[in-house]
This record gives structure tokens, C-alpha cells and sequence, in this order.
């Protein structure tokens, strides 16, 4: 069992898969079949009256075998039921989740991915993006690295979002997709990458909830805490 202290918000973010050539495929994708997300209330923990949300789902992870710039980002909204004003996308967060306890311990080799002008216009005019979504961007140098921090039973990788909710649209009903991938040296997704090309996923349907809720899978706190396991 890992020892963990709470964390206050930080940005960080990640989102892997297959690795066929170590060295070029850095930063992987969505996983190929759609899964839960996970979406959190933490109320309005840094004296800010917008409320703080995360919104997480499983990824598959593979450490970059040379410094790789990588490129995620999350899409909000649709056609149907646009991303209303008081909704945006504040950081992400790269985490070892156990999905019984609701900790999630920070892989910090991911933590350098920040908000990106170029990652947000990649996202949101590639193809696959869910029509008339909002995206947000970010995108960061990974240095290289070997060994992943093995999982424990229960435990999974998984990207986070962070989202800052005015309170009146607590309740808003929203359609999410994630997508990951190796991005450019500017930070936009790289849809051609030969080996790791930046992807899509599901597109999935979240209630932004109430505090101190967790929806579609349980009802629990979320513990964001930064000690791991040894990453070689």
C-alpha cells in the first residue's frame, strides 16, 4: 500500500498505448474500446467561487525510450448541446488510479504538459473530433525514461482534465472526448506519426455533479498524491 498526502491542484497530463518501436512511440493513444469516466466535484478548494471538477478515463501507457514531445487534449460539448460559457479546462494530470479507494498517485515524468494554443487547434480540427465540441489542448516534453511504476491490484493509468464550473451549471449535461498521441515539436497532435499517431477515443455523455460526487462508477473522494513507485 502506497503512503499519500492530498495534493492542491496541479497540471500534469499523459495518454499512451501499443509500443512497437520504443523510440518512436512516445506518448500512445486512447484506449480501442470505450470506457467509463470517471468525474469529480472537489468544490471550490482554492477560495475560488467557480467549483473545481476532474474528469478522468483509462489510458494504456508506454515510457518514451528518447525525449518526446507528447500532445492531449479534451473535447467538451456537441452539435446538439454546445459547451455553454463558464465551462473551461484549467490543466491535466498523468496518475496511477485505484479504482476501489479512489486514490490517484502523480507519475511526475508527465507533469511538464501545459496548456497549448497549437494543441487546441490540432484537437479541435482534426477529423475524428466530436462535431461541435469545444477542445482544450496541452502539450509538454517527455524525457526519456524506461520502467513504468508497476500496478497493483485495482490500479489503473488514467488521464485526468481539470475543469473550472461556474456553480449555476452544476448538473449541465455534456458529451467528453479524450484524445492522446505523439505531437509535434510546436505541441499540435501529430495525426501521422508512423507509429504512434496522436488518436481519438469514445465520445461519452457526463453530468457535471454536485460536490463531493463521483459519477458513472462510484461515490468516493478522489486523493491526488505525488509519492510512486521507482521509475527507472
Amino acid at each position: 500500500m502506497r503512503t499519500a498526502k492530498t495534493l492542491s491542484v496541479a497540471m500534469a497530463c499523459a495518454a499512451l498505448a501499443l509500443c512497437v518501436q520504443r523510440e518512436a512511440k512516445a506518448c500512445g493513444r486512447p484506449l480501442p474500446q470505450p470506457m467509463p469516466v470517471w468525474v469529480v466535484n472537489h468544490g471550490n478548494i482554492d477560495m475560488d467561487p467557480n467549483i473545481e471538477v476532474w474528469v478522468g478515463q483509462q489510458i494504456s501507457l508506454f515510457p518514451p525510450g528518447s525525449p518526446t514531445t507528447c500532445s492531449c487534449g479534451l473535447g467538451l460539448g456537441s452539435t446538439a448541446q454546445p459547451l455553454p460559457p463558464g465551462i473551461t479546462v484549467e490543466g491535466v494530470r498523468f496518475t496511477i488510479t485505484n479504482t476501489v479507494t479512489h486514490q490517484n498517485v502523480i507519475i511526475p515524468e508527465f507533469s511538464a504538459l501545459l496548456a497549448d494554443v497549437d494543441a487546441t487547434n490540432g484537437w479541435q480540427g482534426g477529423a475524428g473530433a466530436n462535431p461541435g465540441s469545444t477542445w482544450f489542448g496541452f502539450s509538454g516534453l517527455v524525457p526519456a525514461f524506461t520502467t513504468l511504476p508497476p500496478l497493483d491490484t485495482n490500479e489503473v493509468y488514467k488521464l485526468w482534465f481539470e475543469l473550472d464550473v461556474q456553480p449555476p451549471l452544476l448538473g449541465t449535461l455534456l458529451d467528453v472526448q479524450f484524445g492522446s498521441g505523439k505531437g509535434t515539436p510546436g505541441g499540435s497532435p501529430d495525426f501521422d506519426a508512423p507509429h504512434d499517431p496522436a488518436t481519438y477515443g469514445f465520445v461519452s455523455e457526463v453530468i457535471i455533479p454536485e460536490p463531493a460526487t463521483l459519477s458513472l462508477l462510484a461515490v468516493g473522494a478522489v486523493i491526488f498524491a505525488r509519492k510512486r513507485r521507482t521509475a527507472r
